[in-house]
């Protein structure tokens, strides 16, 4: 069993700490407490086993939490999570500038506290961790650098908005740039160019999207052969580019440059997309192979390390007498064809070179292989007889055919057999006219197509054939130079394409419905073709604008000038992410300066409709639509909604000021009678008013002018009310309010009741005595809300009762009940308990 995690809790308020040391050491934790940060700085000194600390922020007079903690981070590595009843952002980001493991507000609940004290141990030991790779990183840096500044290629890498963050090797040079040159720099400034359809701006693209590109890329010049792939942190979370490019204009010459240096060997070693292996020549053991190796040979880097390939069984016998044969002569090799076996025991075949390198007066053998399995597979396949060449010729569904330059048959595959619905034999010795669709070839220029083949000149061309039946289809043909049995011959392939062609024409049909859909919607279309930046418009786009079709060029830059400048970012933006494949489709909304010099608002929605075979972007098409009046309506909607608001406002100051009013004269009113009964009628019917005045004042004061918290409602009423007599002084009030909503209409008469009880309770329930209590609660449960309201004073005489009261407050009471369609009943006993119950 793991010992408890030791904390120590902080915290001068002894109530607080006392309960939350309870609830943590039910949770599994030891815990020891400190009262002040004087006391925090001496128990870290004096005990040594404390995992985490829990700091109060405030701690009275002394250091506080935050001066306390810093003092303690500069002597000690621990996890400090900062405990505080401020939630402002102030107060959280100055303790983050001290220390990250955590914030948490007081009085959060256990589970809340527990899992902040558990995430702050999980990133306090994956900042351990991390230190300990980074002491390992920074061991080996120097090396590290020196072999990357003398690389001769580029290595870099970038962030998510494609700025340069890390630049290394000599590459740059070439190109009149140093390395730290281009820290900080947009990829598409380095380029000189923000053509979304940059083959490299793509490809970094895509790379952001996980993908690994490769790709060829010319700059002022040079020829560069790149690779690109995503950069993710240790979660694996893309958090950037990383690429490597080198320079193939010479690429013999840094091939032998690259032999020449053991450190850039070293550094593009792993990297490599060939197989390499170190061993050592005292034990012919390995002494390291890289990624591309052990994915050949199917083992794993541990698994090989150490031992020889006789081991593994790896090179065969004869491989391995024939590299020792050539080594023991010259010390290296080049091109020399070795087999492997794998793992799996599948033969694989490589063209492997070899050299005997010293590092620290100790010989290794270097030696790099490139994978030629395939070509040797093919090879083997191209000395198979002619049979069974001819077998797999059959199987294929296209139509193949070898024709003499007259365009007599030689052969037929069951292909076009089937295709044509002729037996195979009866293609032999006859030209392909029997096979043409009538007045839909012309003949002359298909015999032309197989003489330029002929010659050298492979073609592609369309066909309409006709099957023995009379059905007539397309097809797409294909035809070149090969050989049949040694003699030159036209090789001609062909694939029936009607389905395509059924599509084709349905696509035409569905593109012509979306026209008149277009011109019948009033929408403006256009039609960008990315490989020219021409911009295909409609008449109704430029009559948004007040031009008509052709005042507006059918360039890019046009558009873009007549944006509004503040928009253009934005939706120029929203173009490049959908071109990279950040979003299905864009849909913007910005200002396009009209004819006449105004701006309009303009809804543009686009999508990419056209791609080429590597998956590029082509076509970009959308629409445009005047929305102007739309926004100019939204405008005047808030408008008026912001004049309602002060409005509203205003009303409502003026009606609460009435009522004041209205307390004020029932008041002055009040004094100016000596009769009691009179002046005491007065002052009830103040008192009913000011507990309609105290439920408008928090109508008010919410949102939605129809509901209140009973809690926000009841208490200062209760204390408007007590406050209205001389004894008050003398009587304690207990609430106990819980927090639930009521509406308007139900609370305005619970409040009137409220106020009658309570007056009721100061006139008569304390005559003769020092003092009392008053205990009022509003609780709800199953649907129903219950509101108490008890005294301990000499108690109502058992002849009263809401059903037959005399008096016109319990009359009102009563009233007022039956409109709630709820119960009152009274409680006698050690004083009076009347209790209101009521639906909710």
């Amino acid at each position: 069993m793991s010992p408890k995690k030791a904390i120590l809790l902080v915290e001068d308020e002894a109530i607080l700490a006392l309960s939350s040391k309870r609830q943590l050491e039910a949770y599994g934790y030891a815990v020891t407490l400190a009262s002040s940060g004087e006391q925090a700085l001496e128990a870290v000194k004096t005990m040594p086993g404390i995992d985490l600390i829990l700091m109060d922020i405030n701690l009275g007079a002394g250091i506080d939490g935050t001066q306390a903690a810093e003092i303690i981070l500069k002597g000690r590595d621990i996890p400090i999570v900062f405990v505080s009843s401020h939630s402002e952002r102030d107060v959280v980001e100055k303790t983050e500038k001290i220390t990250s493991y955590g914030y948490v507000v007081k009085n959060s609940s256990i589970t809340v506290l527990d899992a902040s004290i558990k995430m702050a141990f999980k990133l306090f030991d994956l900042r351990n961790t991390i230190q300990q790779k980074m002491e390992i990183v920074k061991a080996t840096d120097d090396r590290f650098q020196l072999a990357m500044n003398e690389l001769d290629g580029t290595l870099w890498t970038l962030d998510l908005n494609l700025r340069f963050t890390l630049s290394r090797g000599r590459g740059l040079v070439s190109i009149g740039l140093q390395p730290d040159q281009v820290i900080g720099m947009k990829l598409e400034d380095f380029l000189q160019t923000g053509d979304p359809r940059n083959v490299s701006l793509l490809a970094h693209r895509k790379a952001l999207l996980g993908e690994d590109v490769n790709f060829e890329y010319t700059h002022n010049g040079l020829t560069f052969r790149t690779a690109v792939s995503p950069l993710r942190d240790s979660g694996g979370t893309i958090i950037g580019v990383a690429g490597i490019g080198t320079d193939i204009s010479q690429r013999k010459k840094a091939e032998d440059a690259l032999l020449n240096s053991e450190e850039k060997f070293s550094k593009v070693f792993h990297g490599s997309p060939y197989p390499i292996m170190i061993i050592d020549t005292d034990n012919g053991c390995f002494a390291d192979v890289n990624e591309a190796m052990t994915r050949n040979v199917e083992y794993t880097r541990e698994e090989m390390l150490g031992k020889t390939a006789a081991e593994l069984g790896i090179l065969t016998p004869e491989t391995e007498a024939q590299a020792r044969k050539i080594m023991a002569k010259s010390g290296k090799f080049f091109d020399l064809e070795i087999s492997i076996r794998t793992k799996s025991g599948a033969l694989r075949f490589g063209m492997a070179t070899g050299q005997v390198i010293t590092v620290n007066n100790h010989a290794y053998l270097i030696q790099t292989v490139i994978d030629i399995t395939d070509r040797k597979h093919a090879e083997d396949a191209s000395r198979d007889s002619e049979l069974n060449y001819f077998d797999l010729f059959n199987t294929v569904k296209q139509a193949i055919y070898y024709q003499n330059p007259d365009l007599t048959f030689l052969n037929v595959n069951q292909g076009a057999a089937d295709m044509y619905g002729y037996e195979k034999e009866f293609f032999i010795g006859k030209t392909p006219e029997f096979l043409s669709a009538p007045n839909r070839n012309d003949m002359k220029q298909v015999a032309e197509y197989i003489r330029l083949a002929f010659e050298g000149h492979p073609q592609k061309f369309e066909f309409w054939g006709i099957k023995k039946d009379g059905t007539v289809f397309p097809k797409d043909v294909w035809t070149t130079r090969g050989k049949y049995f040694g003699r030159d011959v036209v090789i001609t392939m062909s694939t029936d394409i009607s389905e395509r062609k059924q599509k084709e024409e349905a696509l035409k049909a569905s593109e012509e419905r979306l026209l008149f859909a277009l011109e019948g919607s009033g929408l403006g279309e256009w039609d960008w073709n990315l490989k020219t930046s021409r911009i295909k418009r409609n008449e109704r786009w430029a009559e948004m604008l007040g031009y008509t079709l052709a005042e507006i060029d059918d360039n890019l830059q046009q558009g873009v000038e007549l944006q509004h400048p503040d928009d253009r970012e934005e939706s120029w933006k929203a173009i490049q992410d959908h071109l990279a494949g950040f979003t299905d489709s864009y849909n913007i909304l910005y200002r396009m300066r009209a004819k006449d010099g105004k701006y309009k608002w303009i809804h543009d929605c686009g999508k990419i409709m056209e791609r080429d075979e590597r998956g590029n972007p082509l076509r970009l098409c959308g629409t445009h639509a005047d929305v102007t009046d739309q926004k100019e309506k939204e405008e005047k909607i808030k408008t008026l909604l912001i004049e309602k608001e002060i409005i509203l406002k205003e009303v409502h100051h003026r009606i609460k000021n009435n009522m004041s009013t209205i307390c004020s004269l029932l008041s002055l009113q009040a004094h100016s009678f000596k009769e009691a009964s009179v002046k005491g009628a007065l002052e009830d019917a103040k008192s009913r008013v000011q507990s309609m005045s105290i439920l408008y004042d928090k109508l008010y004061r919410t949102s939605d002018f129809t509901n209140v918290s009973i809690k926000d409602y009841l208490p200062p009423l209760i204390d408007e009310i007590i406050h209205n007599f001389p004894n008050s002084g003398r009587v304690k009030v207990e609430k106990h309010i819980e927090p639930f909503l009521m509406d308007a209409k139900r609370l305005q008469p619970v409040g009137i009741i409220v106020n009658e009880l309570l007056t009721n309770i100061m006139k008569y329930a304390f005559i003769g005595r020092e003092g009392g209590l008053i205990t009022i609660s509003a609780t709800t449960s199953d649907c129903n809300i219950a509101i108490k309201v008890q005294d301990d004073g000499n108690g109502i005489p058992e002849s009263v009762s809401f059903e037959n009261a005399f008096g016109f407050g319990l009359q009102l009471v009563h009233a007022l009940t039956q409109q709630l369609e709820g119960t009152i009943r009274i409680e006698r006993g050690s004083g009076t308990k009347v209790v209101l119950e009521i639906k909710m």
